[in-house]
C-alpha cells in the first residue's frame, strides 16, 4: 500500500488547483481561489472552495472558507494540504461530474458513482489515514 505524501505548509498551496486538505479533524478535496472573496475590510482575499458539496466543514458556508460565514464566525481554516497528482485526469473527471449531480444537474447518480468507483481504482489511490471517530 502506498502511504500518502506528508502534509504540506498550507501557504505553499497552489491556486485553481484541485488538493486534499485538512481543517480541524476533517480531510477533504478543495481549491484554492484567488481574490475569490472579500475581507471584512473589502480587500479581495484568497478562498478555499470544497470540491464536493457537503464533504467539508459544516462552518464553510456554501462550501467555502470565510473570514466571516453566515453565522458571522469565523470558518475553520486549514492548517495543510496534499497533491493528488497521483489519481489524473480521471478521477478529477469523475469528481467534477459527481459536483455537477449534487449541484442538480440532470445525471444518472449510478453512472456517477461507477465512474468516480473506476477512477478512483484506476489510480490505485493509498488508502487515507483514519479520521478521528471513523470505525468506532
Amino acid at each position: 500500500m502506498t502511504a500518502w505524501p506528508e502534509w504540506k505548509d498550507i501557504e505553499s498551496a497552489p491556486y485553481n488547483t484541485v488538493v486534499r486538505v485538512k481543517a480541524g479533524q476533517m480531510t477533504f478535496l478543495a481549491r484554492l481561489i484567488p481574490n475569490g472573496a472579500m475581507s471584512d475590510m473589502d480587500t479581495s482575499c484568497d478562498q478555499w472552495v470544497a470540491e464536493i458539496e457537503g464533504e467539508h466543514p459544516p462552518c464553510w458556508s456554501g462550501g467555502a472558507c470565510w473570514e466571516n460565514n453566515e453565522d458571522e464566525s469565523p470558518s475553520l481554516q486549514p492548517d495543510g494540504w496534499q497533491s493528488l497528482s497521483r489519481q489524473g485526469p480521471d478521477l478529477l473527471e469523475a469528481l467534477e461530474l459527481a459536483d455537477a449531480l449534487l449541484r442538480g444537474a440532470n445525471m444518472n447518480r449510478g453512472l456517477v458513482e461507477r465512474k468516480v468507483t473506476a477512477a478512483i481504482a484506476a489510480a490505485k489511490l493509498p488508502t487515507p489515514p483514519a479520521q478521528a471517530g471513523e470505525g468506532q
